[in-house]
């Protein structure tokens, strides 16, 4: 009994979520908060403010998992460290958010990750049960694995990995490496790259299951466009993040799309974009690169500000639809210039 107490205890904070740290936005002028856009329904946007966190920067937010215990969004930064949000949501809107607590993803021996190693990208949260507390999932680029923490940092082992996954010959680029990953009922983890294979840059980006099977995921360009995002809807089916982006010269497009996992070996997987946001088209827009799924067909993204002053850290809080979602946009132009990867 005294086991299963400490696990329930929430994780120490140094910061007790006091401050405000959301700033409320719009991201279409003619789709406010409520409005539906297609197959889902926007709840809520906010800026986030620039500020450290427990010594740490809040910068780089770039995988998201939702804590049904702790009652925070829990971020993992590619610089290395968490970060604990917690969301204000008021009528089933999000309203507002406050940094809770910051604490650096650590080696085996208690040391913060450093370089190469810290490139943190991808998150997924593993629920409390009888015998173990919450514990999350990171997927990493530039040294491709999978390790799991607590949601104060404590490395608490790997992931064994196909080797197909842990060599990084097999990616673009060792910057393109895991970026995305989810757990599913039937399949277990799910991970995916960013991009297609090298050897394979037409075949679509491989959703490779831990378990067995894998699918392919087909982007809206073949050259730019890369999965940055997953997450398992309630069917336990994949909810899908996808980022177009060339150059500054050129739009910037963040989609969604349903996953539909077949129930048979060979069979495809089903796909079907369901929001698509263009900058050309009115979308405030940013580098959004994680999903976090918070209860129903309710879910969060962010966007990873690169530490740039021209970019920012947004959140958005959105309900994905049961019915049709209409008929995608036009498709893209295709650069008039040389193709190249991300």
């Amino acid at each position: 009994m005294t086991a299963l107490l400490l696990l329930a205890m929430p994780v120490p904070a140094a910061s007790d979520c006091a401050h405000d740290d959301g700033s409320p936005i719009s991201l279409h002028p003619d789709y406010g908060d409520g409005a539906r856009y297609r197959g889902i329904r926007l709840l809520g946007s906010l800026r986030l403010r620039e500020r450290s966190v427990d010594g740490q920067p809040a910068h780089g937010l770039s995988g998201l998992s939702w804590s049904a215990a702790q009652q925070r969004l829990i971020v993992v930064s590619d610089r290395g460290f968490l970060v604990h949000l917690r969301p204000h949501i008021a009528g089933g809107h999000l309203v507002g958010a406050s940094y809770c607590a910051a604490y650096p993803l650590r080696d085996a021996n208690g040391n913060p990750l450093r370089g190469r190693g810290r490139d943190a990208e991808g998150l997924s949260l593993r629920p409390a049960s009888a015998t173990s507390a919450e514990e999350l999932l990171v997927a990493f680029e530039q040294r491709p694995r999978i390790a799991r923490y607590s949601l104060d940092g404590r490395y608490l082992g790997e992931l064994p990995l196909p080797t197909t996954l842990r060599s990084p010959a097999r990616y673009v680029s060792p910057n393109r490496a895991l970026e995305a990953l989810t757990e599913t009922r039937r399949f277990g983890v799910i991970v995916a790259p960013e991009l297609p294979w090298r050897d394979a840059p037409a075949s679509g980006v491989p959703l490779f299951s831990l378990g067995g099977p894998s699918w392919r995921f087909r982007t809206l360009d073949a050259d730019y466009s890369g999965v940055v995002g997953m997450e398992t809807l309630p069917d336990d089916n994949l909810l899908v993040l996808e980022r177009r982006f060339i150059s500054l010269l050129h739009p910037l497009i963040i989609a969604l799309s349903r996953v539909t996992l077949p129930d048979l070996p060979g069979q495809s997987a089903g796909q079907d974009e369901i929001a698509r946001f263009d900058t050309t088209q009115g979308w405030a827009m940013d580098n959004f690169e994680s999903l976090a799924r918070h209860e129903g067909n309710r879910y969060f993204m962010i966007s990873d500000d690169n530490a740039s002053p021209l970019q920012h850290s947004l959140l958005v809080y959105f309900e994905v639809l049961a019915d049709d979602a209409g008929p995608p946009p036009a498709e893209l132009p295709v650069p008039p210039f040389s193709r190249h990867r991300l």
